[in-house]
């Protein structure tokens, strides 16, 4: 019986951590579609693209923010300036690959208090989220990006 239970646990966590390996496969090329659909349609080079999603700097330039705000819609996360905080913190929880849970929520609180949605130029409302995020995932120590 201690037998079966314990085969039945290894199967259990052998499933969950292949579900868990396919959903950031799945993010991984969702956010992969997002970036290339949106710089097709905002010129913005590669460096800054690749500065953003390692978590650097995002620069202060109008095509920059639409881009942003072009990224943020791909994923869900922005509809109409209104942020979606849970599906945020479930995409840098994919991000991070869910080691860092604790400080990813801390993070999307921090956020939350400072990005102003009330803001009418969407674009803008995605890049105070871009600049926010990066500022405080480098501050709480989380791991840098590896887009290449």
């Amino acid at each position: 019986m201690k037998c079966l239970v314990l085969m039945v646990a290894i199967v259990f966590s052998v499933g969950s951590a292949e579900d868990q390996a396919h959903q950031e496969d799945d993010f991984a090329s969702i956010r992969k579609e997002a970036v290339a659909k949106c710089s097709k349609e905002h010129n913005i080079n590669e460096g800054a693209i690749k500065d953003i999603l390692n978590h650097i700097q995002v620069a202060q330039d109008e095509e920059v923010k639409c881009w942003t705000n072009c990224v943020m819609k791909s994923l869900g996360i922005l509809k109409e300036r209104t942020i979606d905080w849970a599906r945020l913190e479930d995409i840098l929880n994919s991000a991070s690959k869910n080691e860092n849970k604790t400080q990813v929520h801390l993070l999307v609180e921090m956020c939350r208090s400072k990005v102003d949605q009330a803001d009418k130029n969407e674009c803008q409302v995605a890049y105070s989220l871009v600049v926010c995020k990066i500022k405080y995932w480098n501050q709480l120590g989380l791991p840098k990006g590896n887009w290449e």
